[in-house]
């Protein structure tokens, strides 16, 4: 089965706006970058890189709780999100990356530290960002000043973890089973389209992007074609009432 994903918000598009607005109005450095970008997931293969990650000639950005995991383990990372819902940065966390999509609230927490703001991307007047915050930053590398990045911990696939730190496990995931490439690879919807999202950049942009986090991220690298071929129950009742028109 192909399933056809289009990301959407964690808060009301009036309030997603509002957010917007006020982060433009702060007229706060937008990122202007150069050299090379690890940008680093929870994903438990990141610590399969940690010393890589510890001598990175470059810049180390870490998407939220990995932020805190990379400064446990030695790593010179700054915090980095786009998320509507994130209320508070590690104090030990000194460099902080936010989209305009962060809430005031944070932005006010994190005034005192060296603060920029990701670059805006739109596309026919649409402000795109692939649905997480490393498709967010990888979609708007071009316009930061980067010369390349490689992706660490965005397998995109896990077993019965899926952060190299505690999460909240929602009891209504909706994970799937894709089988893509030489494999098999449990995941999620998001994790699901932030990975197609990357290996597609991969694929056009060989020598702006690379991935070292193999899993479902790898398979999509090596070869586009994928389907679904297990997800939960709730997810599947969802599909069947939409395709349908099963009763809720």
């Amino acid at each position: 089965m192909r399933l056809k994903l289009t990301p959407g918000g964690c808060i009301p598009e009036s309030q997603n706006i509002a957010h917007i607005r006020a982060a433009r109005k702060r007229g706060l450095p937008v990122v202007n970058g150069a050299g090379s970008l690890a940008l680093v997931g929870g994903g438990l293969s990141a610590a399969e890189h940690i010393e890589t990650l510890r001598h990175w000639a470059g810049e180390v950005w870490a998407i939220n709780g990995a932020a805190t995991w990379c400064h446990e383990h030695g790593i010179n990372a700054a915090f980095i999100t786009v998320h509507a819902t994130i209320a508070a940065v590690d104090p030990r966390l000194n460099r902080v990356v936010l989209g305009v999509e962060c809430s005031p609230a944070l932005f006010d927490s994190v005034l005192d530290r060296d603060l920029r703001m990701l670059p805006d991307v739109e596309i026919d007047g649409q402000m795109y960002r692939g649905g997480t915050t490393a498709t967010a930053t990888a979609i708007a590398l071009p316009y930061m000043g980067f010369d390349d990045v490689t992706f660490y911990g965005l397998e995109g696939s896990y077993g019965e973890r899926s952060h190299n730190y505690d999460v909240y496990q929602d009891p209504k995931e909706l994970w799937v089973t894709v089988r893509a490439s030489d494999g098999e690879y449990r995941t999620k919807l998001e994790f699901l389209h932030q990975s197609i999202v990357l290996a597609e950049l991969v694929h056009a942009f060989p020598g702006r992007f690379k991935e070292c986090s193999g899993g479902l991220l790898r398979a999509l690298v090596r070869d586009h074609e994928h389907d679904v071929i297990d997800m939960s129950p709730i997810l599947l009742e969802e599909i069947e009432r939409v395709a349908y028109g099963a009763p809720t």
